[in-house]
C-alpha cells in the first residue's frame, strides 16, 4: 500500500534545531524534540516508517522570506524525489502574481499558510487576491487550523475563504480545530465540497471522553473480533456487585449532604442522597442492555479472567498491581494487544470521576477499548506518599490523639483503635513489605 504523509515540515540545517525548539515551546510539547525538522532526519525517518512520499513546506514569518523558502523547497525536493514541494505566501507579499506563477513552473502547485505564527488571520482580505489567483491557476490552500489561545484561524475563518473562492480547494490542517475539536465548530466546513483535512498532530491530542457505556455497547455489539457471531460482551468483574460507586460518590463512610440525617454516613443508607440510586440504576442499564457476560454469575470467581484472555470480554475490573499479569496473559493470545487502565467515567457534567475502591484495594478496569483518563501521575504520587515511611506510618497507626497516644515514647492504641492492624487493613490502600 502507498503511504504519504502529506503534512511536514523542514528547514535549513542551520536553524531547523532553533525553529522546532520555538514550536514545541509555543504548544507546550515535550522537550527536547524527538526531531529537529532537518532534510536528512525527515528522509531517515521517512524510509524507517515505510512512508514513501512527503509533502515538505516551511511558513514564511516575514514577507522577504517568501522567496528563499520556495528555492530552498524546491532544491531539496530535487535532491530528495520521496519529497513533494509546497510553498508559502505571505499577507504583505506583494508580488505574489509572478512568484505563484514561479511556483507552478516548478512543480508546486500549493500554498502553506499558518496564522498563528505569520501573524495574521487566515481570512485577512490582504490575502483574497492571492487566493483569487490560486482559485484561477487550480492550486490549492493548506492552512493551520486553530489555537484555543489566539484566534487568527479556525473554522470560522476558514468559512469566508471556502465560500467565497469555491473552486479553490482547502485542505483544513489538524482535524480541522487544533485543541478544540468542538464538533459544531466544525460542521459548517464539512458541508463545503471544496474542503478537505488532515489528521496531522490530532491523535495524540483528542481526548477520548466517551461515558464507558459507549466503550462496553461497542465490544459487545459491534463484533469487535470480526467472526460475524454474537459472541462477545463488554463488561465481567467476577461478582455481582454494584459497579462504580465511587464515580457516582458512594464513597463509604464520608460527609453526607446537606439535610442528611447524620454529617458522616455511608450515601447507601442516605435517604436525603441518591447517589447509591444512581449507583444501582447504571448497574441495572448495564444488566438490561446485556452488556454484562452472563457467565458472571458464577460460583468460579475467577473464570471471568479466563474469558478476558480469551477476548470473549472486553473490559474487567481489577487490582492496579496485576496489570502486568494480565497483560502477559494476553499477549498470549493477542501479541502486541495494547490494554489501557481506566480510572474513571464521565458523568452528567462531562468529568472523569472516579472508578471504585472495594475491599481495601485500589481497583480499576483494564479495557482493550479505550483510553486512560489521563490522571496516571496525581494517582502515583499519592501511592507514593503512601508508601513512604511518613506515609506508611499515617496508614499503619494513624493520628496522634485519635487512634493513639504517646507513652513513655511509645504509641499506644486508643481504646477505639486497640488494633493498629484493624485499622490499618480496614483503611489502607497499598500495603509495603517492612
Amino acid at each position: 500500500m502507498r503511504v504519504i504523509d502529506m503534512h511536514t515540515h523542514i528547514f535549513p540545517d542551520k536553524v531547523a534545531e532553533k525553529a522546532t525548539v520555538a514550536t514545541a515551546q509555543y504548544f507546550d510539547l515535550p522537550e527536547p524534540p524527538n526531531h529537529h525538522g532537518k532534510v536528512q532526519e525527515l528522509a531517515d525517518v521517512l524510509a524507517e516508517a515505510g512512508v514513501e512520499y512527503a509533502m515538505v513546506f516551511s511558513a514564511a514569518t516575514t514577507a522577504h522570506q517568501v522567496e528563499s523558502i520556495h528555492r530552498f523547497i524546491c532544491e531539496q525536493c530535487q535532491k530528495y524525489p520521496q519529497f513533494i514541494p509546497c510553498g508559502t505566501l505571505h499577507a504583505e507579499y506583494e508580488n505574489y502574481r509572478e512568484e505563484l506563477k514561479w511556483l507552478r513552473d516548478h512543480g508546486i502547485h500549493g500554498v502553506k499558510i499558518h496564522p498563528e505564527f505569520q501573524h495574521f488571520a487566515l481570512d485577512d482580505e490582504r490575502l483574497f487576491p492571492m487566493f483569487e489567483e490560486m482559485e484561477r491557476t487550480d492550486m490549492f490552500l493548506i492552512c493551520h487550523m486553530g489555537d484555543p489561545r489566539v484566534d487568527v484561524s479556525g473554522p470560522k475563518h476558514l468559512l469566508p475563504v471556502a465560500t467565497t473562492f469555491p473552486k479553490l480547494r482547502c485542505i483544513a490542517a489538524h482535524l480541522g480545530n487544533w485543541g478544540d475539536w468542538d464538533m459544531e465548530k466544525i460542521r459548517p466546513l464539512t458541508r463545503l465540497d471544496n474542503v478537505y483535512t488532515d489528521i496531522s498532530s490530532s491523535f495524540s491530542y483528542v481526548e477520548d471522553k466517551r461515558p464507558l457505556y459507549d466503550i462496553l455497547y461497542a465490544f459487545t455489539y459491534d463484533d469487535p473480533d470480526g467472526n460475524g457471531v454474537d459472541d462477545t460482551y463488554g463488561l465481567a468483574t467476577g461478582s455481582v456487585d454494584v459497579l462504580f460507586p465511587g464515580a457516582f460518590g458512594v464513597l463509604g463512610w464520608q460527609e453526607a449532604p446537606e439535610g442528611s440525617e447524620y454529617e458522616y454516613m455511608s450515601a447507601m443508607y442516605d435517604r436525603n442522597s441518591s447517589a447509591y440510586v444512581d449507583a444501582l440504576a447504571y448497574t441495572a442499564q448495564l444488566w438490561t442492555d446485556g452488556l454484562m457476560d452472563p457467565n458472571d454469575i458464577t460460583n468460579e470467581g475467577n473464570a471471568y479472567r479466563d474469558r478476558f484472555y480469551d477476548g470473549t470480554v472486553g473490559v474487567v475490573r481489577m487490582f492496579g498491581g496485576w496489570l502486568d499479569t494480565y497483560e502477559t496473559a494476553l499477549h498470549e493470545n493477542f501479541p502486541g494487544v495494547e490494554t489501557k487502565y481506566i480510572v474513571g467515567i464521565e458523568n452528567d457534567e462531562g468529568e472523569c470521576v472516579g472508578t471504585s475502591v472495594l475491599g481495601g484495594n485500589v481497583y480499576g478496569f483494564v479495557s482493550l477499548t479505550t483510553s486512560a483518563a489521563g490522571k496516571e501521575e496525581a494517582i502515583l504520587g499519592l501511592l507514593d506518599y503512601m508508601l513512604s515511611d511518613e506515609g506508611w506510618a499515617l496508614i499503619c497507626e494513624g493520628v496522634e490523639g485519635w487512634t493513639y497516644t504517646v507513652e513513655d515514647g511509645e504509641k499506644v492504641p486508643t481504646e477505639e483503635f486497640s488494633h493498629f492492624s484493624t485499622y490499618r487493613n480496614s483503611l489502607s490502600l497499598v500495603r509495603r513489605y517492612n
